[in-house]
């Protein structure tokens, strides 16, 4: 009987270890599932939000598919996507200013990942800066890009499609002209050249020049080889287009303009001597045929840039960036 007693009862402890044992690492395994849950949650909430731009990647699909934001193929090679020019800018610099334009609307956004790894940082801030709808954003191959504007343009890796800005108006200029004592702009008389006057465009952003004028006719639009060669100056400086120069300069004088040519003629004076003080308008002719007769006439002064007397003259975007440096450094 006590063999049985000694026998029953070992079993009876053996089954309550075995109890709390469980018991005890069931709870275990609790506090251990609560410590990670708890590791998870800081992880959540401390963690900071990484660029969504190194998430998104074209690696692993076909050159030809287009990967936005959620990784999701659009299956349309952008080849067969058609941008006017007057809506198209590319390259670096022009594309991040019309990024950071608040007056212009983007449709679409295509870049490479080569850019993204180069230019992430630059990009994302100006998304967040201009709360820009990221779904717009493209990654694509740089041969697509090749294809869509020529593989001898030089892109950078990023272009835009973009809607044209709004017409200013000669009296828009006007009424801003009016709140500052000096103010200087350009006139431009049927220059053709979109790379001169794209060159025209970046040298008036960096010397304060504030509007460059052209004709509707005998002028380039705003394409993409102009905006490229403003290289961002597009978004920053007035561009207006005027019908008639001999009323436009007449409009300019009855509001204080002070309108100087620029022509390397025997009658005119050297641009040191010229009078730089207060509203300015500065009038360049096309290249090569120099300024119009009529236009000439209508100028209040003739300037000249005075040069080495071995060279006939300058190239007409060198031409402006010299005379707005001038106007430049006396204002």
């Amino acid at each position: 009987m006590k063999k049985n007693k000694q026998v029953n009862s070992k079993k009876l402890n053996s089954k309550v270890n075995s109890k709390t044992n469980t018991k005890e690492n069931s709870k275990k395994n609790q506090k251990s599932s609560g410590k990670s849950l708890k590791k998870d949650s800081k992880k959540d909430f401390n963690s900071k939000p990484k660029s969504n731009l190194r998430k998104w990647s074209h690696k692993n699909t076909p050159k030809s598919d287009i990967i936005i934001k959620d990784k999701e193929v659009i299956k349309t090679p952008i080849s067969k996507i058609t941008i006017p020019s007057e809506n198209l800018i590319y390259g670096r610099h022009a594309s991040l200013a019309c990024m950071k334009n608040a007056n212009r609307v983007l449709n679409h956004i295509y870049i490479t990942q080569s850019f993204i790894d180069k230019h992430h940082e630059e990009f994302d801030a100006i998304i967040h800066e201009q709360m820009i709808n990221e779904n717009i954003i493209k990654v694509v191959t740089r041969n697509d890009i090749n294809h869509t504007i020529g593989e001898d343009s030089v892109h950078n890796g990023i272009m835009c499609d973009v809607k044209p800005l709004l017409e200013l108006d000669i009296s828009d200029l006007i009424i801003k002209s009016k709140l500052t004592d000096n103010y200087a702009i350009a006139i431009l008389d049927e220059a053709m050249d979109p790379h001169n006057i794209g060159a025209i465009l970046r040298s008036a952003s960096a010397f304060g020049i504030k509007g460059v004028l052209m004709p509707k006719r005998n002028s380039p639009t705003n394409t993409a080889t102009l905006a490229k060669s403003a290289s961002g100056a597009l978004e920053v400086v007035d561009v207006i287009r005027i019908g008639n120069m001999k009323n436009t300069l007449e409009q300019l004088k009855e509001n204080n303009f002070w309108i100087i040519g620029l022509s390397a003629g025997d009658h005119s004076t050297s641009l040191k001597d010229t009078r730089l003080d207060g509203k300015i308008a500065f009038v360049f002719g096309a290249e090569g045929k120099g300024l119009r007769d009529l236009t000439e006439k209508n100028c209040d002064t003739i300037s000249h840039i005075p040069i080495n007397r071995s060279m006939e003259s300058l190239n007409l975007s060198n031409a402006a960036a010299v005379t707005f440096y001038e106007w430049y450094t006396r204002s």
